[in-house]
């Protein structure tokens, strides 16, 4: 009987994965926050540390509560990818990755060490010898057991492809036509012998493009429980006896929502089924948390009612696994990996910002002992994504090991954003400093007056920071805000840490971007790891300048109106408007703190404005079905093509520009123009976010040392440049000679002398995308919505505003 070895199942069958698929315009000020004293730094050329202080009792507790550190463990030979592990028994565990070659699932066991790996030999069915192809991957029971449901596949003699280069002349649409796919529930002791076997008859209606949409699987004796992606997301329990099976579970799918399930064993090797329900929002304001709940699959395939639940916003992947010791479970959440005692109380075990790792599937091992899976990510200099993952060694860290530790906190708004990972990384690579990053205040997302929530929590992050509660760090303040606590004294300028000769100089940064962040008193307040820039383009044959004044603009659509028919219903008025602020930025001045909405040109843009619908006339998904949707979305590509618009909004840069001129463009040829600009400027730039470092800060270098760091190692997305001279040039021209294709139709390639042209571009704009404050863009929409709904002049609502 011909041998075969157990290869990894094309569809993902793996336990316990898946189975679904400011203030208002700051007022001129003199006044300027207490400073802490700031002559301790380090000494010229010296790896010491400045001999202070470290931390505060509360801090120190802060940060050490949760507290792992890690090793690395042996490496999986021939894994690319490693998505879990599982304990079957306290000696047995099991390892769940991708191959480097062919892609496809592996499963390995390997024992309390971690040091050895041995995938297991085993036979399927003589029977499906006749097959193209045989699938499978065992799922053990905690004696050592499994079970497997392989998946022999009859296509003719056709083997689809592995790699990129087999699949350009690879016929899929024939292979799916021909393709029929059989299952046999098959299983085996823990020596690798056949026990027993059966097909697997699912009906017609289960099939999709050839095979049946399975998601994860377990082993539960001799049967099989198999996670279903179909739409009602259900969990079947197979016999490997006769092939029959039975639905254990049915969640929702459609227009209310949708269930994922997972499935995992407990402490006790109990099978366990999580189900994460998410509703869809119905009305602003009255969404509902995904729930959720956990109960156990018993030895005779049937459900315990639910033993423990919890509402979830911000959830990972993993809904939980096994526990040890007095917790039954243990669950990974946003800020760490959580305990759940039989009583169902949780307890925080890993503090996962303390540990200095991200999010993770972790597999108990001991009390307090965990191997978990770190997942990194980094990408070339043509901005190609890679992804790879190790299997760590977590064990509590003690608090003495940070006394020697010197502490420099982040500070974010409520809603603001950093690079948590790029904070990790830096944490992991040196020892004298641990950077902590504090959120201040909570933001209530489910508001319907978002603008409210964010202004209130911007006054609430500048309150604390007038009063002393002073980070040597902060981030994602808007530029507003930053206008505002700048004339306060709050931050150092960062002119003078580029000028110091330590860490990177002003020559070191894209130099448009250093003049756009360079504020009204020759300083500069803050930087960004990343920007892109925001433009529209246009034909040569409708504008054939780089920039337009706003009289320009509107000469330019007015000309159109007769023959663009779409020229004013693909917006609606107040997303004009959005557009057109940035044409305003020259209607406020911070460093006088006056503003003038008067203007004649501000009265023009709200007139402009008007000209469009109060509702886009498109298709709803939902009410007129998804069809006629994507019908209007599909003739709406097109409508640059046919002259149906003049201007097309872009982000400059990337494969986009040759994808608009060839295709949404009809090939003409066409110029980024901008927005309307009286200084030349045209383009917007829009960036990542801003860091800065507070004058309160002791130990500056540190800071921007850290700066630096993040700056150096974000990771740039499709159309994001890094602010660094050296890697915005490589950006730039990496779509050169790239062959690209959308709906299946090629288009020509970058050239050298288009990325000239965009990389000119980008370096000539130097104005920041709409920075007003918030509470004062609201101002700006309520009273210009008035106009728009008749109800005052576009004059008065100007006076008003101002």
């Amino acid at each position: 009987m011909k041998r075969l070895l157990a290869a990894a199942a094309a569809l993902t069958m793996l336990t316990g994965t898946l189975a679904s698929c400011g203030g208002s315009v700051p007022a001129a000020s003199d006044t300027s926050v207490p400073v802490a004293d700031t002559t301790v730094s380090q000494a010229e050329g010296s790896t010491e540390v400045p001999a202070e202080p470290v931390a505060d009792t509360e801090t120190l507790r802060r940060i050490t509560n949760g507290m792992y550190k890690y090793e690395e463990l042996s490496a999986v030979a021939g894994a690319a990818y490693v998505w879990n592990v599982e304990r079957l028994n306290d000696d047995l565990f099991t390892v769940s990755y991708s191959d480097e070659v062919d892609q496809e699932s592996r499963i390995v066991l390997t024992d309390h060490s971690f040091k050895d790996f041995a995938e297991i030999q085993y036979e399927l069915p003589e029977e499906l010898q006749q097959y193209d192809q045989c699938h499978s991957i065992p799922q053990f029971n905690p004696d050592g057991s499994f079970n497997c449901l392989a998946i022999a596949e009859d296509s003719g003699g056709m083997i689809p492809p592995k790699t990129p280069e087999e699949a350009q002349d690879f016929d899929f649409d024939a292979y799916y036509d021909i393709l029929k796919t059989y299952y046999y529930a098959c299983s085996y002791d823990k020596d690798g012998k056949l026990i027993s076997y059966a097909k697997v008859e699912f009906p017609e209606e289960y099939y999709q493009y050839g095979s049946v949409p399975l998601g994860g699987s377990m082993s539960l004796g001799r049967d099989i429980i198999v996670l279903m992606n179909s739409d009602e997301q259900s969990v079947y329990r197979i016999s490997t006896s006769d092939g029959s099976y039975s639905s254990i579970y049915t969640g929702i799918s459609g227009v209310n929502g949708y269930t994922e399930e997972s499935l995992f064993r407990d402490r006790d090797g109990k099978m366990i089924l999580a189900t994460r329900t998410n509703n869809y929002m119905t009305e602003p304001g009255e969404t509902e948390e995904p729930i959720i709940e956990y109960r156990e699959i018993k030895d005779d395939g049937t459900l315990s009612d639910v033993f423990y639940s919890e509402n979830e916003r911000y959830g990972y992947n993993s809904m939980g696994g096994a526990g040890y010791g007095e917790y039954r479970l243990t669950v990974p959440k946003e800020d760490g990996l959580y305990g759940i005692r039989d009583d169902n109380s949780a307890e925080l075990l890993i503090n996962w910002k303390n540990s200095g790792i991200e999010q993770m599937t972790v597999c108990p091992i001991g009390d307090d002992e965990f191997v978990g899976v770190l997942n990194e990510d980094s990408v070339d200099d043509q901005g190609n994504y890679s992804y790879s993952s190790k299997l760590i060694h977590l064990i509590p860290r003690d608090a003495s090991e940070m006394e020697n530790t010197h502490i420099l906190t982040v500070g974010l708004p409520a809603y603001g954003y950093i690079d948590q990972n790029l904070v990790n990384k830096y944490n992991n690579s040196q020892d004298n400093y641990h950077v902590d990053v504090v959120n201040y205040g909570e933001i209530n997302y489910d508001s319907i007056d978002f603008t409210a929530e964010e202004k209130r929590a911007q006054d609430e992050f500048e309150k604390a920071l007038i009063s002393g509660d002073i980070p040597d760090i902060v981030a994602a303040l808007p530029l507003s805000q930053y206008n505002n606590l700048a004339k306060k004294g709050v931050f150092e300028d960062l002119g003078q840490l580029m000028d110091s000769g330590k860490g990177h100089s002003r020559s070191d940064f894209v130099s448009s971007v250093l003049d756009s962040l360079t504020f009204a008193d020759g300083k500069i307040y803050a930087i960004t790891p990343g920007f892109s820039v925001k433009s529209k383009l246009v034909k040569t044959k409708v504008w054939d300048k780089p920039t337009w004044t706003l009289d320009e603009m509107i000469s330019v659509y007015d000309s159109h109106e007769d023959t663009a028919i779409h020229l004013y219903d693909g917006e609606t008025k107040q997303e004009m408007l959005q557009t057109m602020a940035n044409t305003l930025d020259g209607l406020i001045d911070y460093k006088e703190a006056t503003c003038n909405f008067n203007d004649p040109q501000f009265i023009k843009v709200l007139e402009f404005c008007n000209r469009f619908v109060d509702e886009v006339p498109r298709p709803d998904k939902f009410t007129d079905g998804e069809e006629a949707n994507q019908a209007y979305w599909t003739d709406r590509f097109y409508w640059f093509s046919r002259d149906e618009v003049v201007t097309l909004d872009q982000m400059a840069g990337g494969v986009d520009y040759c994808l608009s001129k060839y295709l949404q463009g009809g090939g003409e040829d066409m110029i980024y123009v901008g927005y309307p600009s009286d200084n030349g400027s045209g383009g917007r730039i829009a960036i990542n976010y801003l860091i800065s470092i507070t004058s309160a800060c002791k130990d500056k270098e540190a800071a921007w040392d850290f700066l630096c760091f993040i700056i150096e190692n974000s990771i740039n997305g499709e159309y994001e440049y890094s602010v660094l001279k050296e890697i915005f040039e490589k950006n730039v021209y990496s779509e050169v000679g790239v062959q690209h294709s959308a709906s299946g139709k090629e288009f020509p390639p970058q050239t050298k002398e288009e990325a000239d042209m965009i990389r000119d571009y980008i370096l000539s704009c130097r104005s920041i995308e709409n920075n007003f404050d918030s509470s004062l863009w609201g101002i700006i929409e309520e009273e210009a919505g008035e106009y728009f709904a008749g109800a005052i002049s576009a004059e008065e609502a100007a006076g008003r505003i101002q």
